[in-house]
């Protein structure tokens, strides 16, 4: 595993057009830090995390009734801990370029000595 050097920017370069990719190996993973982004795109990401959370609710369930477990499994009525946002694009050799915007969440009560 190759490690790089990083350093944190942001910067609007404007637009770019992209012909061919060529590329050594069969895979490419980039991850990029989103800093901002519109209104409706919150919006949006909002109601995906709405969802995650009852599907993470359901999954728990499932976990502790096939195993004897008893995980809290409701969230509190607070808005949810943003712990990362990114801009997910994957190049993969005869595939078309997959994009997705990956947001990791936790309760805002999850930690919380009460």
């Amino acid at each position: 595993m190759m490690k790089w050097k990083a350093r944190t920017e942001t910067t609007n370069i404007g637009i770019l057009e992209l012909g061919n990719i060529v590329f050594d190996e069969d895979y490419m993973e980039v991850s990029i830090d989103i800093c901002s982004m519109s209104d409706e795109l919150k919006r949006e990401v909002e109601k995906a995390i709405e969802i995650a959370k009852v599907n993470r609710t359901k999954e728990i369930e499932k976990l502790n009734l096939e195993n004897g477990y008893n995980r809290p499994s409701a969230w509190s009525d607070k808005p949810v801990n943003i712990d990362f946002t990114y801009l997910r694009v994957v190049i993969q050799a005869n595939e078309p370029i997959r994009t997705s915007i990956e947001i990791g969440f936790t309760d805002a009560e999850c930690y919380s000595a009460n």
